[in-house]
């Protein structure tokens, strides 16, 4: 069983490659693009593993988290190569830290509400169902920016939410929430690449 300590030990660990800098008055002025290098490093080497730890009584907003780092960050480095190439993660835990308190909300669920077979039988379902059918409504150019990882993530993340079990989510019929689901694990899908 995961721990819920555990999206403390991962924000510690995974926001360290942040380091430790002079802090300024105000936020120093980004290129979109360093923006956008950070968010993506926040969301691939840093928010997708805690996600992958969090217990099912723990939901974690990436888009909040990953905001809030952004914003933290540029108060004390002038690009995205400086944070980079800094060695000490004082800061990073404490940035990681903060950002983790205001991201993280609980679900209501328990954390043993989904078996790991349910969460397997989850998992193959998205792969070898869900993403042939999406596969097929796709445009080559969307395809090709498509991240069937994320996507299933997502999806994996809202129904452990929602339902609790793996046959009580295939015997629903919410329409409402099956688009609500695919348009935002699409979108979900898209931004990862």
């Amino acid at each position: 069983m995961k721990k819920t300590l555990t999206i403390w030990v991962l924000a510690l660990l995974g926001t360290a490659t942040l380091g430790y800098a002079q802090q300024s008055e105000k936020a120093y002025k980004w290129s979109s693009e360093d923006e956008v290098k950070l968010t993506g490093m926040c969301l691939t080497e840093i928010v997708a593993p805690i996600k992958k730890e969090l217990d099912a009584s723990l939901a974690l907003d990436e888009n909040k988290f990953c905001s809030c780092m952004l914003d933290k960050v540029k108060l004390h480095y002038r690009s995205y190569e400086a944070v980079r190439t800094s060695d000490n993660s004082e800061l990073g835990e404490k940035i990681g830290r903060e950002c983790a308190m205001e991201a993280l909300s609980f679900t209501g669920k328990s954390a043993s509400s989904w078996s790991e077979e349910d969460n397997q039988k989850l998992d193959e379902f998205c792969f070898d169902v869900v993403l042939p059918m999406v596969d097929e409504k796709l445009t080559e150019d969307i395809r090709a920016r498509f991240n069937k990882d994320t996507f299933c993530s997502c999806m994996h993340e809202k129904v452990t939410q929602k339902f609790d079990s793996f046959k009580e989510f295939i015997g629903a019929d919410d329409e409402d929430f099956n688009v609500s689901l695919g348009q935002d694990c699409g979108l979900e899908a898209m931004k990862s690449r």
